[in-house]
């Protein structure tokens, strides 16, 4: 296996940029391979090409092995284009109501017409996108037929991630019912390191998905003037190392052991 890598340390590691309300976090495995889960901003800050691709060539990449599109909102996707036109891009991963959804089929169409030539695959509840000697990405949601009409962010992919010594947890911009849905999981949600849902905001704050998954560290990708107060007060009283983008640049945490 050929991976994109031109630097010298290997090891397992997660980053979070800083890129306001807006998602771009990247995961490295100790083989060379690296997962890009979301590349987006509000506004027109190009996150793909003035964020992502700089932190990625610094570090070495000169190819993405998988990027994962949680949904088609606009701050989680509007980077991508650039991604795609300075990076090999092995395979995108999306979920089935991706292309269902029209913001989702442009942004398809016009990465093919890019002239993509990776592997476009879907994701629901169990699929395995990616797995090597001591890691492993695994999706938890959305499932394959959701019940009833369903809002855009209840259909974030979810991401499990064993990398290291540790468990992620991706979660998209899940709102209640996909947020339900997961604790249906039981023990299995419970992880090291959260990405809390929808940046930290209320509409996705339910303390039993929290209480569940009881993270060591809690990593909130937004700006100051998506904070919320009551959010935040809860994370910080379950005693957990409370990571926000806004307050501190990229979030960094390397060494996943």
């Amino acid at each position: 296996y050929s991976t994109g890598f031109q630097g010298k340390i290997r090891q397992e590691g997660l980053t979070v940029l800083d890129v306001g309300k807006g998602c771009a976090s990247c995961v490295f495995f100790r083989d060379g391979r690296v997962m890009v889960y979301d590349t987006g901003a509000g506004g027109n800050f190009d996150v793909g090409r003035n964020a992502m691709a700089p932190y990625l060539w610094k570090n070495g990449y000169t190819e993405i092995d998988a990027l994962v599109l949680s949904h088609p909102d606009t701050d989680h996707i509007s980077g991508v284009l650039s991604l795609i036109d300075r990076f090999g891009i092995k395979q995108i991963w999306v979920t089935p109501f991706f292309d269902t959804n029209p913001k989702g089929a442009l942004l398809k169409k016009l990465i093919i017409k890019k002239g993509f030539r990776g592997t476009w695959l879907y994701a629901t509840d169990g699929t395995v996108l990616i797995h090597g000697e001591g890691y492993s990405v695994k999706a938890l949601a959305p499932a394959e037929k959701p019940a009833g009409p369903v809002k855009d962010n209840d259909l974030s992919m979810v991401l499990s991630i064993i990398c290291g010594g540790k468990s992620i947890l991706f979660a998209g911009d899940a709102e209640i019912a996909e947020l339900s849905y997961l604790t249906g999981k039981g023990e299995a949600l419970k992880s090291d390191i959260l990405m809390v849902p929808h940046h930290g905001g209320e509409t996705s704050f339910w303390p039993p998905f929290i209480d569940l998954v009881s993270p060591k560290t809690a990593i909130v990708s937004t700006s100051d003037s998506f904070m919320f107060k009551k959010v935040l007060d809860y994370y910080a009283e379950k005693g957990l190392e409370l990571r926000i983008t806004a307050d501190e640049g990229a979030v960094e945490i390397n060494q996943l052991r």
